[in-house]
């Protein structure tokens, strides 16, 4: 339809109004329900989502917002608005924008039937002279071509005026904290969003959660954070079947292992990834990625302080080697310190690194640390073990050696005749050998 209804309708609006309304619109607030040549009907998000109706007949255009603003003023609202500029893209209301003669209703009740039609019409042809909405009268005006329509409205869409709460401001930051106290009870990677602003001193504020939408993502500066929280924010559907790109970021979020493989380098190069060790919220130790080959996971059995024997756990990689219980976090896949994070190649192990990071070790009275060599070898998908060299023991695996045995097949042996006059038949196995 033609522009002409909203350029028509525009003095019933304050400036106020309609550029509200044109933000809810150019950030895709309505969604249309209805759009024809006589009606519209759109669910508008604001505080709430609020409905609203368009409806065209014998000249009078009545319209309907269930907002508070609406119903208490009864004037024209920003949702009413938005859906004027939305039905006006879909071709609705047409033939409301080509008539000689429209007066906007602030009537509520709609639908109509008939009779308040009549009630109405004859109350607006009464007052008309009187009423505190002018009376617009102009020449049909011509629908433009279809793509004319189109054409306009992709210029319109380079125009979009620029959203201020989209904008992210220069002086901030956006911090990313692995929380050790709320992964170790999480059981898992948990990443803490936060940000701070930079001062006129140069310092740098305190770091309080991060407040951010998710239409900001694509105006940060940086290319990393923009990936990583894209990752981050994923995606979600509402009722209206689209992402809501104004809902917040969640301040704190589980990271699954298949993710944390990507997204943990990125996360680490930005130079603003902390880890707050536990039991000391104050603190924000810098961690840097660890470009050396994976950690692996090994158990070790030995002696105790006290005589018994002993079975540990370590890390090791080349000629490195660091107790179980040195890292400060092992999730599936990584390895954090208080300094540095690392690849750690422990899937199979990871049953027992949770269990010796907790016990430090399994001890055994001396006298049965054959029994517990036996049952670690006895066990499933144990990692690498190192025995001290009194238990050493050797892997011995036998050629099995094909043999084929051929051997006389048993022979019947009839018996004589029953009284009955049948025979049986008697099979005699020979012993072996």
């Amino acid at each position: 339809m033609s522009s002409n209804l909203s350029t028509l309708l525009a003095p019933r609006f304050t400036r106020s109004v309609r550029h509200r309304g044109e933000e809810y619109y150019w950030r895709d607030k309505v969604r249309m329900e209805r759009a024809s040549e006589t009606a519209l009907h759109a669910r508008v998000r604001g505080s709430q989502t609020y409905d609203v109706k368009l409806n065209f007949r014998d000249g009078i255009l009545s319209v309907r917002c269930d907002c508070p603003y609406f119903v208490d003023n009864r004037v024209p609202c920003k949702h009413l608005w938005a859906t004027i500029l939305a039905g006006e893209a879909e071709g609705g209301l047409s033939v409301a924008a080509s008539a000689p003669q429209l007066v906007l209703s602030n009537d509520s009740g709609l639908p109509f039937d008939d009779a308040d039609l009549k009630t109405l019409t004859d109350r607006w042809r009464e007052s008309v002279a009187r009423s505190r909405v002018p009376v617009t009268t102009r020449q049909p005006v011509r629908k433009p071509p279809s793509w004319q329509r189109q054409f306009s409205e992709i210029v319109a869409l380079g125009s979009r005026p620029a959203e201020l709460e989209s904008t992210w401001p220069a002086k901030r930051e956006v911090l990313y904290i692995v929380d050790i106290a709320t992964c170790l009870s999480g059981g898992g990677l948990c990443l803490m969003l936060e940000s701070r602003d930079h001062k006129k001193d140069g310092n740098w504020t305190r770091p309080k959660p991060l407040a951010m939408k998710r239409s900001q993502i694509q105006h940060l500066p940086v290319t990393e954070d923009q990936q990583v929280l894209s990752m981050l924010a994923g995606t979600q559907t509402y009722a209206y079947g689209y992402m809501d790109t104004y809902e917040r970021l969640p301040e704190l979020s589980m990271v699954p292992p298949a993710l944390s493989a990507m997204l943990m380098p990125l996360v680490v190069r930005t130079g603003r990834c902390y880890l707050r060790p536990q039991n000391e919220p104050e603190a924000l130790l810098p961690l840097a990625w660890d470009d050396g080959e994976a950690w692996s996971f090994g158990l070790e059995l030995g002696k105790a302080e006290d005589g018994q024997c002993a079975l540990s756990g370590f890390f090791h990689r080349g000629e490195e080697r660091m107790k179980v219980t040195v890292p400060v976090l092992v999730t599936l896949g990584l390895l954090f310190t208080r300094d540095r994070v690392a690849w750690c190649a422990q899937e199979a192990s990871f049953n027992w690194i949770s269990a010796l990071r907790k016990k430090c070790s399994i001890v055994a009275p001396e006298s049965e640390k054959d029994q517990l060599l036996a049952s670690l070898l006895g066990s499933r998908n144990v990692p690498p073990l190192t025995v001290p060299e009194e238990m050493r023991y050797e892997d011995l695996a036998s050629i099995p050696v094909p043999r084929l045995k051929i051997s006389q097949a048993p022979t019947p042996r009839i018996r004589p005749r029953d009284v009955d006059g049948s025979r049986r038949v008697v099979v005699q196995q020979k012993s072996p050998g």
